[in-house]
């Protein structure tokens, strides 16, 4: 045989070996992930899931050409439904279709899909069309909507979440108790509530009420108004096996009247949580590591100060160990209160959050104008590391045992015996009810809502899920250097080089350049 005819026989077998390949993809699926956490690879709890499905899933990606001709994320959303169906080997069957070629946008919207407006040149005219980009996932008769998707941040853990509660039917309730009657849950935490919702249905829970059992985890947001009567039912939800966050406050402070604040007097709430291994300690924490906001100094002149009231939590003073603050993204935390852990029998205490070391304290006295910042460094304490958020994990004995039963006047106490100690649950206390509110649109603090989610995962014991949500969030703030010296240290010396060294560097090149020039031709004239 020639070498000619060796050739190509050696290039059909490559040929066949390449299409074998290709035929066999969606079952032998590789991906070489060199991205941080892995962000663009599905994560061994979503395998998990799609190895245990027992009937075939449909996932429908309803994106408009219009989107996948401008943008690349639904070319990554595609890629990533590709490989859900590929590790689902035959269980998932995917689908792209736009809604409006293929005549189904009632369809579309009616399963829940959410059309966007968006500006279209045709022909040098200006007009607004109407796109879609979200995913509808079918399950027998069941189907869970993906309303919008722009982007791949948290869309395997949106994906995982829907697959598992259309395929089990296991819906997760977070009921939510607001302790501050001048507060609501539909105005003053919407965009919590709009966060949670992705995988949680949100319940609202009245003070004083029993929690309802279906309850999957409960948020306590606030303590102003709790009185002795409303916590009885908090304590026998706990004791019940419950799951409990605690976002609480010492210090009132008054939005509407020039930054006002007060002691809270939530003494028997205070005591309930001394009982389970959390003191709350009447006073503000103050940090270097603080926020810059802009004040009116009078006469209409604005100004930029420090405010070390809004504490910025970095990346060192989390507990890197726990599942809630694994891949910590960031938070902001407004008025917050110091927290003390209290060793008890059969609990464990894990302190999540902290100030940095050059922490100090404000007490008795409380003056917040931001314009008087500069006396903020002389309130009382010594400078140090001081615990803003604390996660408990045990059996707990109820701060009503041995204690008469409280009611309100006129009210009947409740019937049944006191439950006297938990099964081992779970329970977080974080020193400050404004970091999930509103207030989080004034320093732009989305990761507190990202943070508050992997409460809620911790809480409702999905750490698979926790830890999908976690591997893309990435705390992306320039705050690596905190000491403001260092700080203003660096900046200097990055503005000496970008506006100093380097031109001076392209002119140096530039002439050492020319004068190589001059003297290779002097040499070649010669």
């Amino acid at each position: 045989m020639d070498k000619r005819k060796q050739q190509i026989i050696l290039l059909l077998l490559v040929a066949a070996l390449g299409l074998l390949v290709a035929l066999n993809a969606n079952r032998f699926f590789v991906r070489l992930d060199l991205s941080r956490n892995q962000a663009f690879t599905i994560s061994q709890a979503s395998r998990t899931l799609l190895a245990d499905i027992s009937d075939r899933v449909n996932i429908t990606y309803y994106v408009s050409d219009k989107l996948r001709t401008r943008y690349l994320f639904p070319g990554q959303v595609e890629d990533m439904l590709q490989e859900y169906a590929a590790y689902g080997k035959g269980r998932i069957a995917v689908a792209v279709i736009d809604p409006s070629r293929d005549k189904k946008t009632t369809q579309a919207e009616n399963l829940g899909v959410t059309p966007q407006q968006i500006q279209d040149v045709v022909k040098d005219e200006l007009n607004v069309a109407t796109v879609y980009s979200g995913i509808v996932i079918q399950y027998l008769d069941r189907y869970e909507t993906i309303p919008l998707v722009t982007e791949l941040s948290t869309l395997e853990f949106d994906l995982t979440t829907r697959i598992r509660r259309v395929v089990t039917q296991k819906e997760k309730i977070l009921g939510v108790l607001v302790g501050d009657a001048a507060r609501t849950l539909e105005k003053d935490y919407a965009l919590l509530q709009q966060e949670l919702s992705s995988g949680f249905r949100i319940q609202a829970v009245e003070r004083g009420k029993e929690v309802p059992p279906e309850v999957t985890a409960l948020f306590v947001l606030g303590n102003k108004d709790l009185e002795e009567a409303d916590l009885l039912p908090l304590d026998q939800y706990l004791m019940r096996g419950g799951k409990v966050l605690f976002a609480v406050d010492s210090v009132d402070v008054n939005l509407a009247y020039n930054l006002q604040a007060a002691a809270v007097e939530s003494g028997a709430f205070y005591d309930m949580l001394a009982a389970y291994g959390v003191r709350v300690q009447s006073q503000l924490a103050l940090d270097t590591v603080d926020q810059r906001i802009t004040v009116n100094t009078g006469n209409n002149r604005m100004m930029t100060v420090r405010y070390p009231f809004w504490i910025t939590i970095s990346d060192k003073n989390v507990e890197r160990a726990h599942p809630v603050t694994a891949r910590f993204s960031g938070l902001d935390l407004y008025w917050a209160t110091p927290l003390e852990t209290i060793e008890r029998v059969g609990v464990k205490e894990d302190v999540l959050i902290r100030t940095s070391p050059d922490s100090w304290i404000m007490k008795d006295r409380y003056e917040l104008n931001p314009v008087l910042s500069a006396s903020f460094s002389e309130s009382a304490g010594s400078r140090e590391k001081r615990a803003l958020a604390v996660a408990l994990q045990g059996r707990f004995v109820s701060f009503f045992k041995g204690r008469p039963i409280p009611t309100r006047k006129g009210e009947k106490p409740p019937s049944g015996a006191v439950v006297e100690q938990s099964p081992d649950t779970r329970m977080l206390v974080i020193g400050d009810s404004d970091m999930a509110s509103g207030m989080v649109q004034y320093t732009n603090a989305n990761y507190n809502l990202a943070f508050l989610s992997n409460c809620a995962e911790w809480l409702s014991s999905d750490d698979d899920l926790l830890g999908i949500r976690t591997r893309t969030q990435a705390d992306v703030r320039l705050n690596r250097i905190q000491d403001p010296v260092a700080k203003a240290r660096v900046m200097a010396v990055s503005q000496i080089l970008n506006v100093i060294v380097v031109p001076l560097a392209v002119v140096l090149v530039g002439v050492l350049r020319l004068l190589l020039r001059r003297r290779r031709s002097k040499g070649v004239q010669q």
